[in-house]
């Protein structure tokens, strides 16, 4: 009988402190620091768990107009997962956040559009992108660093300025995937014909390196005259990519 008092009260408590985490308002939460410590947040509205912020700020990174909303069926999987949404200007889309019960966090179905301005910060002194980015993320996991990704982009225009000059480069796809463990590779190719540009960047650790061709005739390559003769060598109609190198350090 005394046993059973003790599980109907520790039940009851377990729903009070269930109750609570349900019901408490975002900015309260914020305040409490229940929200993760390395965001931001201003103009907090609704409830910790289903809620919204006018901006949220990560690693200098400011969101506009930024929303999430719980699933709880999701525990029944181990884990605890987020839809997600940001609606600004220079960057925009939704999608899905989750975190297991073991610590591994993981974004998944998601889409975004973005200012390509975005990665000015890390690239070297004298070079920028201007443009739009469309990225389709089917699933990236985290610990400390990026550990593996799957992912498509689009870029419909490319303004590319560095040191030797501007180049105006057209629509391309570009598919990345990867492990920490083994490397990440970047494939670039032509949205219109992409037997013409066929790019391929592999990253491991902070080296980089390129190779794969690009035919002469091409637009890419006709935009990018200064810039092939560095990177590549021409064999007949067709440039021969080979070229290593080493990522700016706060790219990591």
């Amino acid at each position: 009988m005394l046993k059973s008092r003790y599980l109907l009260i520790l039940g009851s408590f377990g729903i009070f402190l269930i109750s609570i985490v349900l019901t408490v308002p975002a900015n309260q939460a914020y305040k409490w620091g229940l929200l993760p410590s390395n965001v931001s947040f201003q103009g907090l509205s609704g409830r910790l768990l289903d809620g919204s912020a006018q901006y949220a700020n990560i690693k200098n990174t400011t969101l506009n107009n930024v929303s999430w909303s719980w699933q709880p069926l999701s525990l029944l999987s181990g884990q605890f997962l987020l839809n997600w949404a940001i609606d600004g200007q220079e960057l925009a889309g939704k999608g899905q956040a989750s975190s297991s019960f073991l610590g591994n966090k993981q974004i998944s179905n998601t889409a975004l559009t973005f200012k390509a301005e975005k990665f000015n910060p890390y690239l070297p002194k004298g070079n920028t992108l201007t443009g739009n980015v469309a990225l389709d993320i089917s699933s990236a996991t985290f610990s400390q660093q990026l550990e593996s990704i799957a992912a498509t982009a689009a870029i419909e225009s490319l303004l590319v300025a560095t040191t030797i000059g501007e180049f105006q480069i057209g629509a391309l796809n570009l598919v990345a995937k990867g492990t920490e463990a083994e490397g990440f590779q970047l494939q670039v190719t032509d949205a219109q014909d992409s037997e013409s540009v066929n790019i391929v960047a592999d990253v491991n650790q902070q080296q980089l390196t390129l190779s794969g061709q690009v035919q002469a005739d091409s637009n890419l390559a006709k935009q990018t005259t200064p810039l092939l003769p560095l990177i590549a060598k021409k064999q007949g109609n067709t440039w021969i990519l080979s070229w290593q190198g080493t990522l700016p350090e706060k790219l990591f």
